[in-house]
């Protein structure tokens, strides 16, 4: 039997449970999976492993609720135990096969939204784990949907970025205002907010925004005006070349360009 020992709702919507199932934990790796039953005649439902305790032999699942079946699974309470469990299935992580000397000459950044925030978890575990520098963005519609927020916290290095690309501006969105994306309101604020970060944590930003039939910026001036340089790049679908132009720089000339053509290895 594979018994319920702890249950908690992270969302509305989505539970945490944590399974005894010994067998299982001492096998189970980062990027691995179980397929699970909640009652003999339920219907089979793959969930990605989100923790593992080899010692205590349990394993973490987490279930969004959206359907017949993870409503079932949802409805378990502790102390109760699902039907059938089977794993852990699936190609673990590649990462788990590189030596030591492998993995300690990169850092690791992984990008997890909503409930896929959760199979995240331990393959970031494994790498802080082994002393690999890792860092995590998590992305949810607002704050109350945001999951496993503490967990990652205790296993991220918080990486300071050489270079951030945002792409694009018209896309961000800040909690601090009601306004879509895209809006001259939610544009100026998030472009105030990435110089701050620009200018506070020495970071390189890069912001790609949207231009108009006419070939200029869209969206509010303010955004023109925060940024140090204003790079153009165009070209004509009959033509080589592409064009890349500076309409603003405040440490340099605006008279130069740069003109690139598309090889098989990319612009040159």
């Amino acid at each position: 039997m594979y018994e319920i020992l702890t249950k908690e709702m992270l969302t509305p919507t989505i539970c945490r449970m944590t399974v005894f199932a010994p067998r299982l934990a001492s096998a189970a790796q980062p990027g691995q999976f179980l397929i699970v039953r909640a009652d003999e005649h339920g219907e089979r439902i793959p969930l990605t492993i989100s923790d593992y305790d080899k010692e205590k032999g349990t394993v973490s699942i987490v279930t969004q609720q959206i359907g017949a079946s993870t409503t079932q699974i949802c409805a378990l309470e502790e102390g109760e135990a699902f039907a059938d469990v089977v794993g852990p299935l699936g190609v673990p992580s590649e990462f788990t096969e590189m030596s030591p000397e492998q993995l300690s000459s990169q850092r690791y950044i992984f990008i997890a939204g909503g409930v896929g925030t959760a199979p995240v978890y331990p393959q970031v575990k494994w790498l802080h784990e082994r002393g690999v520098a890792v860092d995590v963005i998590i992305g949810a519609k607002n704050a109350d949907l945001v999951i496993y927020k503490d967990e990652m916290e205790a296993v991220c290095d918080n990486l300071k970025p050489a270079l951030l690309i945002i792409d694009s501006i018209q896309t961000l969105y800040s909690s601090q205002l009601d306004s879509a994306p895209g809006s001259v309101s939610q544009v100026r604020l998030c472009g105030n907010i990435l110089m701050k970060l620009a200018k506070t944590g020495d970071v390189a930003v890069f912001v790609v925004a949207h231009v108009t039939k006419s070939g200029d910026l869209a969206g509010p001036k303010t955004v023109e005006h925060l940024v140090d340089c204003v790079l153009n790049f165009t070209g004509e679908r009959d033509q080589e070349l592409r064009i890349l132009r500076s309409y603003k720089n405040r440490f340099g000339t605006t008279s130069e360009i740069g003109a690139f053509r598309m090889e098989a290895e990319g612009l040159k």
